[in-house]
């Protein structure tokens, strides 16, 4: 890590910053919401008048080489690109939030950039094993023990680190690209930063803070990034993320909160879905009523609480 970066606990050490690059004259805008329906976007109207004052718009999307190219092609208002890449997308778990976002992608004609992974990295893949074991594993016995969902937990931050290292490199040279093929963009950044709008989910904002650190500590002519005044700030997950990112104990409460939500939500989530437990309706009720308590709670006693009804298999 590049020895400029200031030892702060404002900023994610566990980020390579010698690594990536910021570029000249763009000025980015995070929002940073849930993305699992068309919901977690602006309403259209308002997402339409959003992206008026946008040059680039770049969603969050792990890709193949197929559908990159479809998505460059889908803002240039190529409508069979369309059709296609919305049938594809009624089987994915970010459907309904896709399928809006490339709506107004293809609406907007805006230009548009990839800056995430591509499905073969292996940050992605390692992502992918430790979501199949939180969430979609068939042995539930296994699933229910609270330290092996926490092992999970961990092992998924780290995939995540992994991911934005690679989302922090790929961040300069995809606009430079996207710039390239726009004589428009081209031009006017010569005269005017050009605005460019970061759609991720909650669990990336430390690449906020990661850019905004860069920045600070190796200026850059024309930069700037900032928070969206939409995005969510205060998010269980991101917050244990960043804990975690700079190296701070498991016995943080925020950390403890959300490793106690997440192991609980899993159970539920798999005896539910997966059809393995009858009383699912009242493991649902028993899991809610922990969640009101997470603010207030003695996190041991609800690890007890989580680990005895775990256990118990009943509500």
């Amino acid at each position: 890590m590049s020895e400029l970066i200031p030892a702060d606990l404002s900023i994610p050490p566990a980020f390579d910053y010698s690594a990536f690059s910021l570029p000249e004259n763009v000025s980015l805008t995070f929002h940073l919401n849930p993305h699992k329906t068309g919901e977690d976007l602006p309403q259209p109207t308002e997402f339409d008048a959003l992206l008026k004052d946008t040059d680039i718009i770049i969603p969050e999307f792990v890709h193949s080489k197929e559908t990159k190219d479809s998505m460059a092609k889908i803002a240039m208002g190529r409508r069979k690109d369309y059709d296609d890449f919305r049938d594809r997308l009624k089987s994915n778990d970010m459907g309904g939030w896709m399928r809006a976002m490339i709506s107004a992608l293809y609406a907007s004609r805006k230009a548009t950039a990839n800056i995430d992974v591509d499905i073969s990295h292996p940050s992605f893949k390692a992502f992918q094993a430790t979501e199949d074991a939180l969430w979609r594993g068939t042995n539930t016995e296994i699933r229910s023990h609270f330290d092996e969902v926490l092992a999970n937990v961990i092992a998924n931050y780290a995939s995540v680190q992994a991911r934005d290292q690679a989302i922090l490199e790929n961040l300069t040279p995809e606009i430079e690209a996207a710039i390239a093929k726009n004589r428009n963009l081209a031009a006017k950044r010569e005269n005017d930063p050009l605005n460019v709008r970061i759609f991720y989910g909650t669990m990336h904002r430390s690449l906020l803070d990661a850019v905004i650190a860069k920045h600070q500590a190796e200026p850059v002519e024309g930069f700037s990034a900032q928070d969206s005044a939409d995005s969510i700030k205060n998010d269980l997950a991101p917050m244990a993320y960043a804990k975690f990112l700079r190296g701070q104990g498991m016995a943080v409460e925020d950390i403890e909160r959300w490793y106690a939500y997440s192991a609980f939500g899993t159970v539920v989530h798999n005896r539910r879905y997966m059809g393995n437990d009858p009383s699912g309706r009242a493991l649902t009720t028993k899991f809610l009523e922990l969640e009101s308590q997470l603010d207030t709670t003695d996190f041991e006693k609800l690890r007890r609480q989580t680990v005895e009804l775990f256990e118990s298999k009943a509500a």
